[in-house]
Formats: structure tokens, sequence, C-alpha cells
């Protein structure tokens, strides 16, 4: 028999018409069933005592004037009253799926246009303004909290013409632009081969936060299938030519994905691994490719280390953050580049997520 619905005040109306609507086969039933009481034989019933046969006679005669009045009008009033109740839970029900129906369209269209394909000129105009600004960049002292400096502060960039006048000319920013064009693609060829099934890559998604903002990223890592438990993830990869830019870089990737990290799903990493993955700490994860020389220099790590465990406490969303040799970025595989991003994933170290990859 239906039971009643509280969750929804429509979806309560139409329960309770398709109660009635049992209700008009069900009570015929149980009476007609309930027959012990008028099946007594005389002897039986002449061998009780006086006030349990008057009991029973006055039952009998009860339930004999019940079926009179009763049947079929009874069941066939809880079947029109449960016919009618339903159908007009039905109607309002159906006007205000109508309107919720239009929401979740909106919210798709507004989704679906919040992530889309970047063109190609937007790939370059922005992989060109990230190679001028690490090649022009001007030298950042050790952060400190005495400096009043402020994550993120482009405050001392140099503006193009002298950009292109540290540089010689605009040849080396081609050159460094081409390199950097194969690293992520590179990059994106291993995503492809280690984020399978579960959870797929996508290459340089446009995304619009919800504060009007756009942002390029590089690669997004989301879940195969709507109402996944898998998490989201944003992926940019960079080039640090020099380890007294690393800190600058550090600082102004995480803020600005840190941004967009509010926009995405958290949920669980993708490991390709058996047993239970680990719940994501994070949905945006930086790669900064530098020199063999800046890995190694074990002052410039401890400044970055306390850089990340500055802008954890700062910032609403912590960033983990990649730190990586050229060397190694070129020889990792698949596997080990998400073994990385894994760390950085679902890291919950006091280095504030910073993987350091010689």
């Amino acid at each position: 028999m239906p039971q009643f619905d509280f969750g929804h005040f429509y979806k309560f109306i139409v329960s309770a018409g398709l109660v009635l609507v049992g209700a008009a086969f069900v009570v015929p039933w149980i009476v007609f069933q309930s027959t012990g009481i008028l099946t007594i034989s005389k002897t039986e019933l002449d061998g009780l005592t006086d006030t349990a046969k008057t009991l029973i006679i006055e039952r009998q005669s009860g339930l004999s004037d019940f079926q009179d009045w009763a049947f079929p009008g009874l069941p066939l009033a809880l079947a029109i009253i449960g016919v009618c109740v339903t159908a007009l839970g039905l109607i309002l029900w159906h006007k205000r799926q109508a309107t919720q129906n239009a929401l979740e369209d909106l919210d798709l269209e507004s989704k679906l246009a919040a992530l889309s394909d970047a063109t190609p000129s937007e790939v370059d105009a922005k992989l060109r303004e990230e190679v001028a600004e690490d090649l022009g960049a001007d030298p950042v002292e050790e952060p400190s909290a005495a400096s009043g400096a402020e994550p993120g502060n482009d405050q001392g960039a140099p503006d193009a013409s002298s950009t292109h006048a540290v540089l010689g000319g605009s040849s080396v920013v081609a050159s460094r632009m081409g390199r950097i064009r194969d690293w992520e693609a590179s990059l994106f060829a291993r995503l492809e081969q280690a984020y399978t099934g579960a959870t797929k890559p996508r290459q340089n998604v446009r995304m619009t936060t919800l504060d009007g903002r756009m942002y390029i990223l590089d690669a997004l890592l989301s879940p195969a299938e709507e109402d996944s438990e898998w998490g989201q993830l944003a992926i940019e990869l960079k080039a640090v030519t020099s380890g007294k830019n690393l800190v600058p870089r550090i600082r102004d990737t995480a803020t600005r994905l840190g941004a967009v990290a509010l926009n995405l799903t958290p949920g669980l990493v993708y490991t390709g691994m058996r047993g239970r993955p680990p719940k994501t700490t994070t949905t945006a994860v930086a790669i900064l490719v530098c020199d063999n020389a800046t890995l190694a220099n074990e002052h410039v790590r401890a400044i970055a280390e306390r850089t990340m465990r500055e802008l954890r406490t700062l910032m609403q969303v912590s960033v983990g953050v990649i730190v990586i040799s050229e060397d190694s970025f070129e020889k990792s595989d698949a596997l080990t580049m998400r073994a990385l991003i894994t760390q950085a994933w679902a890291n919950r170290g006091e280095d504030g997520q910073l993987v350091w990859f010689p």
C-alpha cells in the first residue's frame, strides 16, 4: 500500500491521494476477511456468558449494518476522492516541477558556460604573458612579515618595453614559449595516460568564476560522470627561469589558483591504486618547472616552504604546489606524475602542500 511522503508538499498530496485509492481496495478486503465473529455456531454462542453473548451479537449486528451502508459506497467514495486528490497533487506538482526543471537547466547552462574550451589565440596570449612575466621579473627579496607584501602582489612588474629590453628582443620570448608549449603538451599526454575512466582531463579550459573573472587553465581533471564522488582539480604549469623568481611565482600562482579552487568541487582523489582513495585537500595544483640548481638550493627551499605555510593561513582554499626540476619533469612518466599530483592534491603536511621533486 502507498505511504505518505513528507519530503515535499505536492508529493505529500499525491501520496495522500494514492493512500486513499489503496484504501478503497484494502478496506473491503479487511472487512470481508474478518469473518471469524460471524462463523460462531449457536451451540458455541449459547455456551458463553450473557455479557459475551450480548457483545458478539452486537458486533455481528454492527458489521451487518456497516456492510449495508458502506458497500459499495465507501470504497467507491474513497477511490473517487483519492483519484481527485492525486490528480490535484500531480497538477500542482507539475507546475512546480516545470519551474524546478527550468532552474536546473539554467544552472547546467551556467556551469557549461563557466567551463569552456579556450581559443588558440587566448592560450597563446596567456603563454606569452607568463613568459614575459617570468623572464622580465624583478628580483624579489626573501618574504617576511615586515615587507608588507601581499600574496600575488604584482608591484614592480616591468612594462612591455622594459621587458623586451631585458630580453633583448622577442625571439627569446618566442623560443621560451615554444619550449613551454612542448612541456604543456607532454604534461597533458601524461595526464591522459594516468587519468582514465573515473576521472578524465581537459586541456586549455576557460573558466569563469562566480565573481566574473576569467582564467585559462592548462588542464582540468573532472569526474567522468555527474554526481560522482571524485573531486575536480585545476592544474597549471609554470616555468621558472631562476631561483630568485621561484617565491614570487609561488605567491602569484597560488593566489590566482586559489580563486579558481573556490569554484571547483572537492571529493576523492583518483590514484589508480587499490584501496580507499584519500579525500582532496585542495582543488588546484600548480607545477613549477625550475632549473636543477634551484632545486638543489636548500635556502630557496626553506623560503618556499615558509611561503607556503604563510599562504595556507591567508587563503580560503590551500593550493598544492609541485616544484620539479626540468630534467625530472621531462623524464617523469605518467605514473610518477600522477603520484606527485596525488601528494599535492591530498597532502595535509605542515609545509602547505608543497612537493619538492629534484
